[in-house]
């Protein structure tokens, strides 16, 4: 059993040498985190091994590198200059909070947060801040309007930072009975009476109220009726002497009247119809109605001319209803004319004529076909006026006689040259129209 464990050791000591063997290189860092020896074999110029170097790191040095969430190193350095760096296990500083301060966010119920921010980084830790919840903050109250006349009422008010209410008591808000005196009831035979009372409007709280129980109904016995014309009836029954109460009470719907046959008044006019009336078959009432579609209508005889007729266009003519007040007018026959006879009247020398004609004494309506002109005398119109211009060389007269008009329109001048080479002319009449002769009219 010892020869068993001393083997074991030694077979443990070679395989640490050959680690250590295997860490120092021709001066490489290992970087190992341990104090080791390591080294390496050199051969000299002469073709001989000189001994391997082992490095030797001890007396690690902390560098001061340590944050608040990862450790620092720590340096050891060999005594060929080579230096090893490694993680100092356990060196994290951790973040360090000092002071706090309020976020201010603390409502009525729960506490509000703080804030710190570490002294070595940026990191911030918050956390509840303590017994930092304000409370409700109740200020202005108001009534709810709630008193009755025995209990206090309450008052109401909100909180200031959030919707909480709170309600309490109002002291001495009571208000009171409001006491009304209220008449006395007789009692009915169906309902209670009582005696004069007081009692609060409010709450209706009674002082001094004694009921007095109701009369019961006092019946009486009423014979039965037979319906008319007008009035219901009824079968026999009973009836309360005080309050008329009816008890077994059947009524019998009034029968109405019945009007068969209807006689004329004849009083019908010429534009309304008359009336008819019909006497109820069971009473003496009367029953007067419209007598539909006995509007006797106007009766309009003796039309009298009213003046007004034209020899082409009838006139009217008036008559007036023989019942009623009403006329009515209608167009009659036309006059016709009523003509006066011309005789024709032959052209002259210097007048114009025409065919005879008719004038109508009433309407002036002609049958004037118009002038025949002067048979050697010419004539031009100016202006409305005519002057005489010429005469005609076929003109034997030795006599003219100009007239005042000629065709309707006045003759009012003679014109230039008017009767020149005229050498059978012995006398013209000139009328006191003619105001202007032109020059050489008699050469």
């Amino acid at each position: 059993m010892k020869r068993f464990w001393l083997s074991i050791l030694m077979l443990a000591s070679i395989f640490c040498l050959c680690l250590a063997f295997a860490a120092c290189d021709n001066g490489g860092n290992t970087g190992s985190g341990s104090d080791t020896e390591q080294g390496n074999t050199q051969k000299p110029d002469n073709g001989e091994e000189k001994p391997e170097h082992v490095h030797s790191f001890t007396d690690y040095v902390y560098n001061n590198d340590a944050t608040c969430t990862e450790d620092g190193t720590e340096t050891a350095t060999c005594s060929c200059g080579e230096t090893d760096t490694r993680t100092k296990e356990g060196t994290a500083l951790g973040h360090k909070f000092e002071t706090y301060t309020s976020n201010n966010d603390a409502t009525c119920t729960e506490n509000g947060t703080e804030t710190a921010k570490c002294i070595r980084c940026d990191e911030e830790d918050t956390r509840e801040q303590q017994n930092s919840a304000l409370g409700h903050s109740f200020e202005v109250y108001a009534p709810n309007g709630d008193a009755t006349c025995t209990k206090n009422g309450t008052e109401t008010a909100k909180c200031v930072r959030c919707t909480e209410t709170d309600t309490r008591e109002v002291k001495d808000s009571a208000l009171g009975h409001s006491m009304q005196t209220i008449d006395a009831k007789d009692p009915t035979c169906s309902e209670k009476g009582w005696s004069s009372y007081q009692e609060c409007d409010r709450c209706h709280e009674k002082v001094g109220y004694t009921e007095k129980a109701a009369l019961n109904h006092d019946y009486q016995q009423h014979a039965a009726q037979e319906p008319t014309c007008t009035e219901k009836g009824w079968d026999a029954y009973q009836e309360c002497s005080r309050c008329h109460e009816k008890k077994d009470y059947v009524e019998k719907p009034a029968l109405n009247h019945k009007f068969e046959t209807y006689t004329s008044n004849n009083d019908a006019t010429c534009t309304e119809n008359g009336t008819e009336t019909a006497k109820c078959i069971r009473c003496d009432e009367e029953d007067t109605r419209e007598q539909q579609n006995s509007a006797l209508g106007h009766d309009f005889a003796n039309y009298i001319p009213n003046g007004d007729a034209t020899c082409t266009e009838g006139g009217t003519e008036t008559a007036k209803c023989t019942r009623c007040a009403e006329q009515d007018t209608r167009v009659g026959k036309a006059l016709g004319h009523d003509y006066q006879k011309f005789e024709a009247k032959p052209a002259t020398c210097a007048d114009a004529g025409y065919e005879a004609y008719e004038v109508c004494q009433r309407c002036n309506d002609s049958t004037f076909k118009g002038y025949i002109c002067a048979l050697h005398v010419q004539y031009r119109l100016t202006n409305g006026a005519y002057t005489v211009s010429d005469l005609s060389s076929e003109c034997t007269d030795d006599e003219i006689v100009i007239p005042e008009t000629y065709t309707g329109k006045p003759v009012t001048s003679i014109g230039d040259w008017a009767f020149d080479g005229c050498s059978e002319l012995t006398n013209i009449t000139i009328p006191d129209s003619v105001t202007s002769i032109g020059g050489g009219a008699f050469v």
